[in-house]
């Protein structure tokens, strides 16, 4: 409660208890720039007393009112020319406060005196400087933004464009000001067709407060040329939450659709050499999924490329071994190749196809490395190698018969040159016997017919069998040259080859009976041999070649 003097009524009571509690500061100031009343507030603002302000003259805590300046501030303030002002004044502790100044000239009981609301400003001021360096370093982004942003009112009109929005469309900031956006910058379609206001989206972002985004679309520069863009429109809201405009950026991406493009050329120009591929191409990531496979390794495998897809590829065709052993997947060198960083060959592994057959392959896994060298994946070539194998095999077969083929030959040809000396010695001798022996045979020496008569079967017997050698060595010969007879068959006497069997036996059968070795048994054992022999010859002969091939009687 405050104490009023007992002789104040209660208007004046009221007046008094509103001064020292208003919110403002309230100075009382006379003619010679001295206090002569304050309230608490203005107490509480400079840090004084009430008592020690009163009588305190004004530059004390006004330094921009010093003694000299006072004179021109009181008449000014009296003429009402100045009400009201911004001021600095100066706290006990000597802390700077901006203040907003209200002023009011009246006189009491004959003397004049100054009023002044004094308002502590320094929270609306600290406000305000804030605000200030917002607004700078808003200026500054946009200045500083390689992006250009352009922002729209509710009539599409440009309230603010920032450098690089206006150097992309080859405007100057000032001309954009203030014009319809639509109209200068996005009249047209990439197709060439107009684009109608009602359709575009980055309208839409105040219309329906959305954000629209795009990447699609073409923006018009001053010159009539065009570039691919890709914007942003915002919708932008007042405290209350009203839309009030947009605000669009966007960027220029020739270089990114010029790039989009190249990347899509040498895609389809990869994907035609994979197409085209006669060896199996696939891709692996880092859990053994196919990321990519060519019709070739597809066909191969017995799959359509689809089922292939994403799908473990140890477990679908590389899941055993050649020897029908299980072949775990952590044994597996195709997987190898991403999770040591190496390549990995393969010389002659097995592939399962999808019906559960399985074929020679011939691989290489490659792995993939990212831009920073870290490995992402692998890439497996491979191709069937049954025929290869087959060929091989043909071909290692043809060596060794070549090498025996070979060896025939020198065989032949050694052979060969062995009987020529039998053969001529075989002559000399008959020479030498019908050069002897028939003079002996005159004088009648004991045995000489029986001995000449042997001797020439013996020379007979290696004539002919030297001469059938040499026949059988001819044969070779031919056979090693690639020339070859067919079978040929024709009537034959069976006597003659008993005959020729009697003449091969003979001169070992008179050899086993002569006088020195006499050896009856054993003879007529030989005999008895070779009769049932010829017997069982000549019915074995009658029975495969007749009637094919007539015998004639024996």
């Amino acid at each position: 409660m405050l104490d009023f003097p007992k002789d104040f009524d209660r208007d004046a009571q009221l007046a008094h208890f509103t001064i020292l509690n208003a919110p403002d500061a309230i100075f009382w100031v006379d003619k010679e720039a001295r206090c002569h009343r304050v309230n608490s507030v203005a107490s509480q603002l400079l840090g004084y007393s009430t008592d020690e302000m009163e009588g305190m003259a004004v530059h004390t805590f006004c330094p921009s009112l010093p003694p000299e300046a006072w004179p021109d501030h009181w008449e000014h303030i009296k003429a009402g020319d100045l009400h009201n002002f911004e001021s600095t004044l100066q706290s006990k502790s000597g802390e700077r406060i901006p203040v907003q100044v209200s002023c009011k000239n009246f006189s009491f009981e004959g003397q004049d005196y100054i009023c002044a609301f004094v308002r502590d400003e320094r929270e609306r001021h600290l406000a305000r400087q804030t605000i200030q360096s917002l607004e700078r370093q808003n200026a500054l982004i946009l200045e500083a933004a390689g992006e250009g942003i352009v922002g729209l009112n509710l009539e599409g009109k440009t309230a603010f464009v920032n450098p690089a929005a206006a150097a992309m469309l080859g405007y100057d900031p000032q001309e954009l000001i203030g014009r319809f956006s639509h109209s200068l910058w996005h009249h047209t379609k990439a197709d060439g067709r107009p684009y109608p206001k009602e359709e575009c989206p980055i309208y839409g972002a105040y219309k329906d407060g959305y954000v629209h985004h795009g990447d699609t679309e073409v923006f018009w520069r001053k010159d009539g040329t065009s570039f691919p863009a890709e914007y942003t429109s915002t919708p932008m809201r007042d405290e209350q939450g009203t839309l009030v405009g947009a605000v669009v950026t966007f960027r220029d991406i020739s270089e990114r659709k010029a790039a989009e493009r190249a990347i899509m050329e040498l895609r389809l120009h990869t994907d035609r050499i994979l197409t085209a591929a006669g060896e199996g191409i696939f891709g692996l990531d880092l859990n053994g999924r196919h990321t990519f496979v060519n019709p070739a390794a597809a066909a191969l495998l017995g799959y359509a490329p689809r089922e292939l897809i994403g799908q473990p590829s140890h477990s679908l065709w590389h899941h055993t071994k050649a020897d029908g052993r299980p072949y775990p997947k952590e044994e597996c060198p195709i997987y190898g190749a991403y999770k040591e960083g190496v390549v990995h060959r393969g010389e002659d592994e097995m592939f399962w196809r999808k019906d559960g057959t399985g074929f020679s392959v011939q691989y290489c896994s490659t792995p993939i490395t990212d831009d920073s060298g870290k490995v992402v994946g692998a890439v497996v070539t491979f191709q069937d190698i049954t025929e290869k194998k087959q060929m091989a095999a043909r071909l290692f077969e043809e060596a060794k018969l070549a090498e025996v083929t070979r060896v025939l030959g020198d065989i032949g040809h050694d052979i060969k040159n062995m009987l020529m000396p039998v053969l001529s010695g075989a002559d000399l001798l008959k020479d030498e016997l019908d050069e002897q022996f028939p003079s002996l045979i005159r004088e009648k020496v004991k045995g000489a017919e029986t001995s000449y008569a042997n001797s020439l079967d013996l020379i007979h017997m290696i004539v002919a069998n030297a001469r059938r050698i040499q026949d059988r060595v001819r044969e070779i010969a031919d056979a090693v040259k690639g020339v070859t007879s067919p079978p040929h068959f024709t009537p034959c006497r069976i006597r003659s080859i008993v005959d020729g069997c009697l003449t091969l036996f003979a001169p070992m059968l008179r050899k086993r009976a002569s006088p020195c070795r006499p050896m009856v048994s054993t003879h007529s054992l030989l005999l008895m041999q070779m009769n049932a022999g010829c017997s069982m010859l000549f019915i074995i002969l009658s029975t495969m070649l007749s009637p094919k091939f007539p015998l004639e009687d024996p």
